[in-house]
């Protein structure tokens, strides 16, 4: 994984983040090195925005939870930014966290490994991360076929998750903002597998894959998979992606070592 680009993301999201939760005062930005030894670079984002409630702060990593779901209607977004942001921090090896006073602000951590520009990258695992990140390398090993996947989901964090998840893969990754366009390309391109949101603009991901299935039938074409990701997990919510059409329903931000399963399953 190249840090740069991976580092810059999340560090823009959680930017972001700040800005958007703060109406009055200042955002600040440090960068230093979390320990003498100096084998990580600490970032910290602070503001003095709307801050977290003592109460909710165990949940802010969570999947599926936002603090308070009144943020979501007067601020938007879903709360799942933070969660991708912690993946990805995890994958490369660092570790992010917070300090929150309700009413005076919030200040957000992160670590990555430092890595000097013309040196090779060997991520440094805490042992909190090491484990969960091994059966994921024997999957990585077992996965040889190429093949062309769809990621279609109307936010970029989501689908460069995804793209990080698959980026030194033997695949062909296409991408669609939302279900029409996703229709359009599977009428014109061949796909392996597809990785469908439900929620979007234009077109929702159970209408457009209904139209594929319609598509499929019509035109006597081999059934691609459907993996519906979402992040509804209700029992009602995975039965009316199986209801559309898709092949399976996943919660999101989706594990990696679950995608690399589903690849296998569905691909080679």
């Amino acid at each position: 994984m190249e840090i740069l680009p991976v580092c810059a993301k999340f560090f823009f999201n959680l930017i972001g983040n700040a800005i958007k939760f703060t109406q009055k005062g200042e955002i600040s930005v440090a960068l230093e090195f979390d320990s003498t030894d100096k084998r990580f670079v600490r970032f910290a984002i602070q503001d003095t925005g709307t801050g977290i409630p003592p109460d909710k702060q165990h949940l802010l990593f969570q999947n599926f939870v936002q603090a308070d779901s009144s943020i979501t209607r007067k601020y938007g977004g879903s709360g799942l930014g933070l969660t991708i942001s912690k993946n990805l921090v995890e994958l490369m090896g660092g570790r992010i966290w917070f300090h929150s006073e309700e009413g005076r602000g919030s200040t957000f951590f992160f670590t990555v490994p430092f890595v000097l520009a013309d040196a090779s990258y060997e991520p440094v695992k805490t042992p909190e991360v090491q484990a969960p990140l091994e059966p994921v390398q024997q999957k990585d090993s077992m996965i040889s076929r190429n093949g062309r996947i769809l990621i279609v989901d109307d936010t970029e964090d989501n689908r460069f998750l995804l793209l990080t998840y698959l980026k030194k893969l033997p695949f062909d990754v296409v991408q669609a903002e939302n279900g029409l366009e996703a229709v359009e390309k599977v009428f014109r391109e061949p796909f392996d597998l597809i990785l469908m949101d439900i929620q979007m603009p234009v077109m929702d991901g159970y209408a457009a894959t209904r139209k594929i299935r319609e598509w499929e039938k019509q035109q006597n074409k081999k059934t691609i998979p459907i993996i519906a990701v979402s992040a509804n997990a209700m029992a009602e919510d995975i039965q009316k992606s199986l209801d559309a059409g898709c092949t399976e329903h996943v919660t999101k931000p989706i594990k990696k070592s679950a995608l690399l399963e589903m690849i296998q399953r569905y691909t080679i």
